[in-house]
């Protein structure tokens, strides 16, 4: 097997992909959405919809990742996601801060079979693939991903509403669904509903709530999504910014020398500790941005 060079300043990754498909007849490939013709920003494949284990949590950060996983996915226009300002369009044109959208990716998509070139299902030559006529089998299979999560991380009162919007329901599932029952964690278990339906909910307490939607289809397949949203005291002050809350967070009390600091830690989406983390510490003082820009509403933070 060759080893095939090509220079990323002239060649886009999409077009060295589209290069490898060059001569592969699509037509098996039902969905529409062929994992390896794109660009997997996120674990899709663990969102099969029938595992909702407490570390299995969809969140804004994994489902839009998983959205752009599959825009990129497409192997024609058919059925292809809408562009990611479809969606926040609509989230920044909510008018009401109290009714919390919940969004939800359910896709079929096809990966090429871990032996589809050993057992001669495909073949490859110069860096491109090439299908075998009369193969015994496809060398494709068929998986599926659901995802389900509200479009915020926190919400500001115990008194709420949520709404799976039909808007925010990306599917290319040809089946259609039966029924939709979503659990708010707050004590009533799953609860019947349907798409844009509200629902209104009144919390005791605030904290981290656990959001669980539950749909079956037509097909007789029921499929699960957790997600978690913060929930706040109408009076509680953010110290934070609200929409990305970290894994971790360490206080470094104060000295003489300096004033301490609050250290956030954030892991890679589909992981659940540091792998390569990149440290980087400098002094910095915002006070004079700040003063200079008195009028605005300044979030200052740093990525790594």
């Amino acid at each position: 097997q060759t080893i095939t060079e090509f220079d990323s300043l002239f060649v886009s990754p999409q077009d060295q992909i589209d290069h490898i498909f060059n001569n592969v007849d699509f037509s098996e490939i039902t969905s529409n959405h062929l994992y390896e013709h794109g660009f997997p920003f996120y674990a899709i494949e663990r969102h099969d919809g029938t595992n909702i284990h407490d570390s299995l949590i969809t969140n804004l950060h994994s489902f839009l990742s998983g959205y752009a996983s599959f825009f990129s996915m497409a192997i024609s226009n058919q059925n292809q996601l809408p562009e990611p300002t479809h969606y926040q369009g609509i989230i920044n044109s909510s008018e009401n801060p109290d009714l919390v959208e919940i969004a939800v990716l359910n896709m079929d998509y096809h990966r090429l079979k871990s032996d589809a070139l050993s057992n001669n299902l495909m073949y490859e030559s110069g860096g491109q693939l090439f299908d075998v006529a009369n193969r015994p089998e496809s060398p494709y299979e068929l998986k599926k991903c659901f995802m389900a999560t509200p479009m915020i991380f926190s919400h500001k009162g115990l008194s709420m509403s949520y709404r799976i919007n039909t808007d925010l329901y990306y599917s290319n599932d040809l089946n259609s669904i039966s029924s939709i029952e979503i659990n708010v964690d707050d004590g009533r278990g799953f609860i019947a509903t349907a798409l844009n339906q509200v629902l209104p909910v009144v919390y005791e307490d605030a904290g981290m709530k656990q959001i669980i939607v539950k749909m079956s289809f037509s097909n007789g397949a029921t499929l699960y999504s957790k997600s978690e949203i913060q929930i706040e005291e109408s009076n509680q002050n953010r110290t934070y910014n609200s929409w990305f809350f970290p894994d971790q967070t360490h206080e470094i009390l104060p000295t003489p020398n300096h004033n301490g600091a609050k250290l956030s830690v954030y892991y890679a989406c589909g992981h659940f500790s540091l792998q390569k983390p990149l440290i980087w510490v400098e002094g910095f003082n915002p006070k004079s941005l700040v003063d200079a820009f008195p009028d605005e509403n300044l979030r200052i933070g740093f990525w790594s």
